[in-house]
């Protein structure tokens, strides 16, 4: 099985539990795509202004770049042996790239996700993040493409209110698992169990399980 991790605005493919997850699964036998999608730097956005960041011509991280990007580096091997993992800014594009770009997977697990501009959102966050912001979506063709998904939400999250979460995971009626005090189920933890054991239930369990742990 082929798992593919969609990181967020202002990161990178290294950040968060992604190394651990990276660890865990291909220590089971599977395969681990971490594509690095083009962002800004943070720092330099902020040094420009608000006003002079939006008249940049140049940014990197926009729908159109992170398309192009995921149709050279990560389309060419996806197929329904494929598993989505997608955290913050990830979820949105990934509805982003399956509509363009339709193909059926087994399924997926988004973090945090979010479709339209959060409230008290930055506005380095909210430039970032304005060519993604969509609701305008088939929910037919997104549940074909995707047939099984789950959406993680925290109960504190300081940026994603779980009412956007939930509206999210009711267009694809995925499966909703609360995770209190998760904070924004990214930086802050070095390793997430939780997401390790569902990327293993959607594969099938028994098949991603040390065989000393199975009975016979």
């Amino acid at each position: 099985m082929k798992f593919v991790i969609f990181h967020g605005t202002y990161t990178s493919k290294n950040t968060n539990w992604y190394d651990t997850f990276d660890a865990e699964l291909t220590a089971v036998g599977h395969e681990v795509i971490r594509p690095q999608f083009p962002i800004d730097s943070f720092d330099e956005i902020t040094a420009l202004g608000e006003a002079n960041a939006k008249e940049l011509q140049n940014r990197k991280q926009s729908l159109t770049s992170w398309l192009d990007h995921y149709e050279k580096e990560v389309l060419p091997y996806c197929d329904e042996q494929t598993i989505f993992i997608a955290h913050s800014l990830g979820p949105v594009f990934t509805l982003h790239a399956m509509e363009k770009f339709p193909i059926k997977i087994k399924g997926a697990i988004f973090l945090a996700p979010f479709l339209d501009a959060l409230p008290g959102t930055s506005w380095q966050f909210g430039l970032a993040n304005s060519t993604f912001y969509s609701t305008e979506f088939n929910a037919d063709s997104l549940r074909d493409c995707i047939p099984f998904s789950y959406v993680l939400y925290s109960t504190n999250d300081p940026y994603v209110p779980s009412t956007s979460s939930l509206k999210f995971a009711q267009l694809l009626d995925s499966t909703v698992i609360p995770v209190v005090d998760g904070h924004h189920l990214g930086g802050k933890y070095s390793r997430l169990p939780l997401v390790e054991e569902l990327a293993k239930s959607i594969v099938g369990y028994e098949k991603s399980t040390s065989s000393e742990y199975i009975r016979s």
